[in-house]
């Protein structure tokens, strides 16, 4: 939401009606419909934008990113990723090393380890922003159950009087 607030400037309509259906895999977010473009997501998102209103618009953006190391440094550093100054600085004496890391250092060449451990944190990370969404849309839905009540407590004391 916030990032189509920024992009946008306008309060999104059905954005998280919307990641709702992409999170249940329903049409047109489903498997089937995105292999259709060999598996070009920009090209998938583009033809998707257009029958959404809000979540379309969001992952276009996202997938029209330019990567190279300026954006890639810029978005994970804006998204959180980026380590702190403190956990920047490194002391490499021996004695630091041993305070810090009781276990052998291990060569994490392995392709498949690395991938592994990649998916596995972006789909974390994924799991993090569904929650967060679901939560705003909870908290949406209490203010204006919140506003309904209060609407029909002044209609009781206007009535009464």
């Amino acid at each position: 939401m916030y990032y189509y607030r920024a992009w946008s400037g306008k309060e999104p309509k059905c954005i998280l009606c919307e990641f709702d259906d992409f999170w249940l895999v329903k049409y047109p977010f489903d498997l089937e419909s995105y292999r259709q473009f060999d598996n070009d997501i920009w090209r998938y998102w583009c033809y998707i934008s257009v029958s959404t209103n809000d979540l379309g618009f969001v992952a276009c953006r996202i997938f029209g990113i330019c990567v190279n190391a300026a954006s890639v440094e810029r978005l994970w550093s804006c998204m959180g990723f980026l380590q702190t100054n403190r956990q920047n600085v490194r002391d490499n004496s021996p004695a630091a090393n041993l305070k810090t890391n009781s276990e052998p250092i291990e060569d994490d060449s392995d392709d498949e380890i690395t991938e592994s451990r990649l998916e596995n944190d972006f789909s974390e990370y994924l799991q993090g922003w569904a929650e967060m969404l679901e939560e705003e849309k909870n908290a949406e839905l209490d203010e204006e159950t919140e506003e309904q009540s209060n609407t029909q407590i002044d209609d009781v004391t206007v009535n009464t009087l």
